[in-house]
């Protein structure tokens, strides 16, 4: 769901763009232009703001299944331009994002281990159990 939205955003900036940079070519002056321009920036910067609510709550989403502590404090934080939903800026989400992934890393290697024990445990075993059974049905033949 939230990748979706994610999708969406970035599709909706992408294609705003495309937009105003056609209607830029296309302006008949150089006052046109420029509001052109103008109104292209604040649309953009609008939707970069949306497109980094939506990665911050994904990312609040993965740090709580993970117990992971949000970040705090006001240079950690950035407000939406229009609707003053707070994001984290991007540097902070940028190192969120790897220790969230390093918290991932540790935990599968830490089940990679366990399973990897667990195998060589079944397959002692099994071995103990092939060599029991051999030297039984050697010494049943005598």
């Amino acid at each position: 769901m939230i990748f979706d939205e994610i999708w969406r955003f970035r599709r909706q900036r992408s294609q705003a763009e495309k937009d105003f940079r056609k209607e830029i070519s296309n302006a008949k002056n150089a006052l046109d232009q420029q509001r052109i321009e103008s109104e292209m920036q604040f649309e953009l910067e609008t939707l970069d703001d949306d497109l980094r609510v939506a990665l911050t709550r994904k990312l609040e989403v993965s740090a709580r299944n993970l117990d992971i502590p949000i970040p705090q404090g006001s240079e950690c934080w950035g407000q939406h331009r229009t609707n003053g939903v707070g994001f984290l800026k991007d540097t902070v989400r940028n190192d969120f994002k790897l220790q969230i992934r390093k918290e991932r890393t540790e935990r599968r290697n830490l089940w990679k281990d366990i399973l990897l024990l667990i195998s060589g445990i079944a397959a002692s075993t099994q071995l103990v159990w092939t060599l029991l059974k051999s030297i039984i049905s050697h010494t049943a033949i005598r």
